[in-house]
């Protein structure tokens, strides 16, 4: 598990390795291994043993990641696909009550005037808030100073606290906080509304560039690994998101069910690593990502 404990991405995990569990009918034990941008838990995943005992949770931060540092490993070729089991809502622009805009178009303004920007929480260079932090800060349109945290527990905590104005977060954590005035939700970071909250706008929608990062949640294995032993364990994800309450469990920490299988997958992560690397390049964020994070081009950090 390449995130902190504690975090809805945690939870999940969790939640279908306790579903795995009954259809595989042994243990399924999450690991978490964060840093690098999720690519400390996948060099753990590399070097196991291609006998199908050990799973590397994977998201589209992992390209990034790879793109952004290259390892020494081949996420392409030394990993496996296993399946996609869900899709997370869009992630929801979201502002702090004293920061006085009730729109993009308000909190632009209001950014250009204070200075140094609006503060915005991100966890890692390979995270969608810092590309998108990175995309508002190139075009000018709305300044943002960036706050590097390790996970989002830390963050959200200092965003309820009012120590950050914005980050980008799932609704389900501060879905209290929101209701009750002390957080606002301007904006979703997606193709489409989101629905658990139809009236608030994409980012496209309210006139700022859409990062379309992808966002679907998966399980690699060791590149290598028998392809019966993968069928399988496509089979166990397969059933255990179909399993009884699943998909209400899953929907309760915003994750949206969303089967498929090994092949389609592996289609479906090659395809959004092209749009992703062809966003970094022409963008010029994963050179200022690179400088950043002290890396002296694409290579490991001295």
């Amino acid at each position: 598990m390449p995130y902190p404990a504690g975090g809805p991405t945690d939870a999940i995990s969790r939640l279908l390795a306790e579903r795995m569990k009954d259809g595989l009918g042994q243990a399924v034990i999450v690991e978490n291994r964060p840093g690098g941008g999720t690519l400390l838990a996948a060099e753990a995943a590399v070097r196991a043993a291609p006998d199908g005992y050990t799973w590397l949770y994977t998201s589209a931060q992992m390209i990034i990641a790879a793109e952004l540092n290259p390892p020494a490993f081949d996420i392409y070729k030394d990993l496996a696909p296993i399946a996609q089991f869900s899709k997370v809502y869009p992630l929801m622009w979201v502002v702090h009550e004293s920061v006085p805009a009730k729109n993009v178009a308000q909190l632009s303004a209001y950014a250009k005037a204070k200075p140094g920007g609006i503060t915005m929480a991100y966890s890692g260079y390979s995270a969608p808030a810092y590309l998108f932090g990175q995309l508002l800060n190139r075009t000018g349109g709305l300044p943002v100073t960036l706050v590097g945290y390790k996970g989002q527990v830390e963050s959200q905590n200092d965003m309820l606290a009012g120590r950050i104005d914005a980050m980008f977060l799932t609704l389900a954590p501060v879905a209290d906080a929101v209701k009750a005035g002390k957080l606002r939700v301007l904006a979703t970071m997606g193709d489409e509304r989101s629905p658990q909250t139809p009236e608030i706008p994409t980012l496209a929608e309210a006139g700022l560039p859409d990062v379309a990062f992808p966002y679907w949640n998966g399980l690699h294995t060791v590149g290598g690994t028998p392809r019966a032993v993968i069928a399988r364990l496509d089979q166990a994800v397969a059933a255990a998101i179909a399993a009884p309450r699943m998909a209400e469990r899953m929907r309760a920490l915003s994750f949206q069910p969303s089967y498929a299988d090994a092949a389609g997958f592996g289609v479906q992560f090659k395809r959004d690593a092209e749009r992703l690397r062809k966003l970094l390049d022409e963008s010029g964020v994963l050179e200022q990502a690179r400088r950043d994070a002290g890396i002296k081009g694409p290579g490991k950090a001295p």
